[in-house]
């Protein structure tokens, strides 16, 4: 046996360490390299790396005082710190010290992810800002943001680990009845994997990423109204009839009333032009003679804000004319003839019928009559 003093005691080259290298979850790590340093001389006596059972061996050292040093950690590991070995425990030759080195995962460089979808209004343009939509993890509410651009963007996400995150994306309902909100709830999930010593964001959104509001402009009217008038006497209301056509549909039958054809107020709930014709019923009174034109009335429906305005656009003549011409009559002037004397006779008496100056009928006395 070969004898060393170390110390003041003479120790032999017979010992041994059994070094075992696993990670928190007690699995062994390959690949671990280490120096070995005997403590009384700063001797580095060899280097060892872990084998697939994350074990090696230091054979034929004295009894003394080692360091065990790691230089270099598995990938993906951070260095262990050092391992002392006391000579009081090396007690036989035939039984190594038995050490057990821990690694931890060494910590990656942090990343972040942006979750972001799209906002799409239907019916005007989008305003900035004008929705909110709130960023859930569970329960728990972590950011509200508004619309900018068609984007909903929240601010940037740390992630210190790996690991997977379920995130649900909501619109807040607001209270202008002109919206139509979006009720859908879109799930968006983070993986966060490790790429060497950094980790890495990979945001899986659903396959509609789009928040769709639709808005309905407050509804408006428009009434048409035209004149009627009639010549020849008093108009009498409710004596014609009119029709309120778009295209070929018949919408209205109104009657005249206090010199006006009113029809019922029209409805619009989105923009646009619409061309109205109004037409008079041809009546059957032999002494009416009916208008037969048709009036072109337009509707121009524009956006005023939240809501609908209406205009109406009349023709240069907005008016039906009717004439009213009464039915002929006839008068019978007829006067008396005597005859003093003697009987009158038949036709021996001519009598003219004069208007002014206008002579406009002979005729001769008949049964004691002037008859024209």
């Amino acid at each position: 046996m070969k004898i060393q003093i170390a110390g003041g005691e003479g120790i032999g080259y017979e010992f041994s360490i059994k070094v075992t290298k696993v990670d928190e979850q007690n699995r062994p790590l390959k690949g671990a390299k280490f120096q070995v340093v005997r403590q009384a001389t700063g001797q580095v006596i060899g280097e060892f790396e872990s084998d697939a059972n994350g074990e090696f061996t230091v054979k034929n050292i004295l009894r003394d005082k080692y360091i065990i040093k790691e230089i270099q950690a598995p990938e993906g590991y951070g260095l262990a710190e050092d391992t002392i070995v006391e000579a009081s425990e090396f007690t036989t030759p035939t039984k190594p010290v038995s050490k057990t080195i821990v690694n931890k995962k060494e910590k990656p460089a942090k990343t972040q992810a942006t979750i972001e979808l799209d906002k799409n209004l239907t019916g005007r343009d989008l305003v900035d800002g004008e929705f909110s939509f709130e960023l859930y993890e569970g329960a728990n509410k972590l950011q509200t943001v508004t619309n900018k651009s068609g984007k909903v963007t929240f601010d940037a996400i740390s992630y210190t680990a790996e690991g997977e995150h379920t995130y649900t994306v909501k619109e807040v309902k607001g209270d202008n009845a002109t919206i139509a909100y979006d009720t859908a709830e879109k799930q968006v999930t983070v993986k966060v994997t490790r790429d060497g010593n950094a980790l890495k964001a990979e945001v899986v959104y659903p396959e509609n990423k789009t928040f769709t509001n639709a808005f309905t402009p407050n509804a408006t009217t428009a009434t048409i109204e035209l004149s009627k008038e009639l010549t020849g006497r008093e108009l009498v209301d409710g004596e014609f009839s009119f029709e309120l056509y778009e295209g070929t549909n018949k919408l209205q039958t109104v009657t005249n009333k206090s010199g006006k054809v009113t029809f019922d107020a029209i409805s619009y709930t989105e923009e646009g032009e619409h061309t109205y014709t109004v037409k008079e019923v041809k009546g059957d009174n032999a002494t009416i003679t009916y208008d037969a034109s048709e009036k072109q009335v337009t509707v121009k429906v524009t956006r005023d804000g939240d809501a609908l305005k209406a205009e109406v656009v009349y023709p240069e003549n907005k008016t039906f004319t009717n004439a009213f011409t009464p039915k002929a009559t006839t008068a019978t002037i007829e006067l008396t003839k005597e005859l003093t004397g003697r009987e009158l006779v038949d036709g021996e008496f001519s009598f003219e019928l004069y208007e002014g100056t206008n002579k406009l009928q002979t005729v001769t006395n008949k049964s004691g009559k002037v008859t024209f």
